[in-house]
Formats: C-alpha cells, sequence, structure tokens
C-alpha cells in the first residue's frame, strides 16, 4: 500500500533488477495527472552509501549516510523533478499515490480519479537510451471489462541534447 497507512490502495510487487544494472545518478520526475507528489524507494547495494537529493525549488541539497539495506524511503510532498545521487551502487523506485492519498477524486480536471498506485523502477542516468519502443494490450478508452485507461509517459532528456524534433509519437512530432 502507498502510503502503508492508506486504506485503499492495492498492494505493490515488483522484482528488483538484478545488481549489475543498478547505478550512481537518477532523475525522477512529476508523475502526470497526480497532485500529492510521489514515493521514491532507494535500496543500497552496500552498507556506508550516501544519498544527495535536490529538487528544484528546494533552497539545497539533502544528505541522507548511511542509509541501510532495507533501503531509504523519501515522501516528495509536491510535484517536482528530483535528482538523487549516490555514493555506491543502488536501485531506486519511484510510486504514485493511491487515490484517497493523492486526492484526485477532488480535482476539476478531466484527469479526476486517477487511481491505484504504480511502481516505475528509475534507469539510472548512465543508461538512459536515444530509442524506445511501448506496448499496450489495448488502446486508451474503455478496456473489455468497461474500465477506462489512458497511458502516460515520462521523459526526460539532457538539456544540452533535447531537441524537441525528435520526440514522436507514431512517427509525429510531438
Amino acid at each position: 500500500q502507498i502510503p502503508v497507512d492508506s486504506p485503499t490502495c492495492d498492494h505493490m510487487i515488483e522484482q528488483i533488477p538484478p545488481s549489475y544494472t543498478w547505478g550512481y545518478n537518477f532523475i525522477s520526475s512529476p508523475l502526470t495527472a497526480r497532485i500529492s507528489g510521489y514515493v521514491i524507494k532507494i535500496i543500497p547495494r552496500y552498507r556506508g552509501t550516501t544519498v544527495t537529493r535536490h529538487c528544484n525549488g528546494m533552497s539545497e541539497m539533502q544528505v541522507m549516510q548511511d542509509i541501510s539495506f532495507d533501503g531509504l524511503e523519501i515522501d516528495i510532498s509536491e510535484q517536482v523533478y528530483c535528482c538523487f545521487r549516490t555514493s555506491r551502487p543502488c536501485a531506486v523506485a519511484q510510486f504514485s499515490k493511491g487515490q484517497s492519498v493523492d486526492d484526485s477524486l477532488k480535482q476539476e480536471s478531466e484527469q479526476k480519479n486517477v487511481g491505484d498506485p504504480a511502481m516505475v523502477w528509475l534507469a539510472p542516468v548512465g543508461q538512459f537510451v536515444n530509442y524506445v519502443i511501448f506496448y499496450t494490450g489495448f488502446t486508451s478508452g474503455a478496456s473489455p471489462d468497461g474500465f477506462n485507461f489512458g497511458e502516460f509517459v515520462n521523459v526526460i532528456v539532457p538539456a544540452d541534447t533535447f531537441n524537441p524534433q525528435m520526440i514522436r509519437f507514431d512517427g509525429n512530432v510531438l
């Protein structure tokens, strides 16, 4: 449950990526249609790992030392971009909060009732790729069982390489 004490959030089960794919630098971005931020979990490979966090809007960096093997959970309470640097290899997951905590039912937009929590493993910056193909089981809109779904993707591009003409959907520039 995200967060643990919320009564209406589903549980999450994921496999941890192999430790040889872990990294040192990660970037998180706000999740579309969410309003109360997100949760980050950092899992260290070795004892004595130090994490430095800097989010846009923060006046200074936050340093967390010697995180345990249980990991470090950070509630990012606003919709902000954050950078995480670790002294040793880590895996980093980003969680959206359940709708009862996110308060998305009260939004005055078409994105009301954006539901259950979700989890995504953040790729280390050193493993960013230039080309991605996404597969979805069915298109946006009503599923065979009547639920309405939409797909979202967060794209993070280093500023020195950003070219808006290269971000495309079905061959069309976004």
